[in-house]
């Protein structure tokens, strides 16, 4: 009875063991598929990108082509109109190619996004430092690490900016930039340290993952606008983004709103008080020490 005991015992491990082993296995097998399949979004997302931006450089170039062309005297109406007629078709076709693109480049950003990051309610947390020197009377903030706590917007509203800044910050490179100016009721963050290190070492950061270009084109979702301490993306081809201080949808419609602040209100008003040149420019920039995906 014993030795049919410990041999049922025998048999029971070492199904055991391979069924463990199996399971192993096929984890590893997942995971690997899923890790495949992140990086062949990524790749389609840099390239469809890398398109868009050629496209909409071409559709700009046919655009100053027509603006710029003259007519001349020595060739007839009939030649002049049917050119027209064609370069005009060429920028309609350029206009679907990138509609189509941006669409594409939206559903590789929300796919790719949902795959890391989740489905869920995604937060960053930016770890600020002030200049040692700023200090306002009855700041209450002045002895804690300064914090904000920014929720991006819905994946399905603004795919392409969320992920973008995500991955921004998932790779460190939003570690040691700073806030740089507080004008026209923006606090502006750029690709520019604060501790006095080099700016062409921060921005060849970021270019090694191609990411020096900020968003690919300007999405925008009416659902979510420009309002008070949102966070939008600049308009000058860079990955630098700014705060709203106030409620700027009207002068800020069409461009990247991607998420708002839901904790750290009383560290932007200490941004705001910090002291300017020609009301614009921070006399000392104010470093973003450290921001991580939570």
């Amino acid at each position: 009875l014993y030795i049919l005991v410990a041999a049922v015992c025998g048999v029971g491990l070492i199904w055991y063991w391979k069924s463990h082993a199996s399971l192993h296995s096929a984890l590893q097998q997942v995971l690997q598929l899923q890790k495949e399949h992140s990086l062949l979004l990524n790749q389609q997302f840099r390239s469809v990108e890398t398109d868009l931006r050629q496209l909409s450089q071409a559709m700009m170039e046919l655009n100053q082509m027509e603006q710029q062309r003259p007519l001349s005297a020595s060739q007839p109406q009939d030649f002049h109109d049917a050119e027209l007629y064609e370069l005009q078709q060429r920028l309609n076709e350029g206009s679907t190619q990138i509609s189509a693109l941006q669409k594409h480049l939206q559903w590789v950003s929300q796919q790719d996004a949902l795959q890391k990051y989740g489905s869920g309610k995604i937060r960053v947390q930016l770890e600020l430092e002030f200049p040692r020197q700023h200090h306002l009377k009855e700041d209450s903030t002045k002895d804690k690490t300064p914090v904000l706590i920014l929720e991006m917007a819905p994946l399905e509203k603004m795919p392409h900016s969320v992920y973008l800044f995500l991955e921004m910050v998932r790779l460190g490179l939003y570690d040691g930039c700073s806030f740089i100016l507080n004008a026209l009721h923006v606090i502006k963050a750029a690709p520019l340290p604060y501790d006095g290190s080099s700016a062409a070492a921060k921005i060849r950061q970021f270019a090694s993952h191609n990411l020096e270009g900020g968003v690919a084109f300007k999405e925008y979702s009416p659902d979510f606008p420009h309002a008070a301490y949102t966070i939008g993306f600049a308009a000058d081809e860079s990955p630098s983004f700014y705060i709203n201080t106030q409620d700027n949808s009207d002068v800020h419609i069409g461009e990247p709103c991607f998420a708002k602040i839901v904790s750290g209100i009383e560290v932007v008003k200490r941004m705001e008080q910090a002291p300017t040149r020609n009301g614009i420019w921070f006399r000392q920039r104010i470093g973003i020490k450290r921001a991580v995906i939570l």
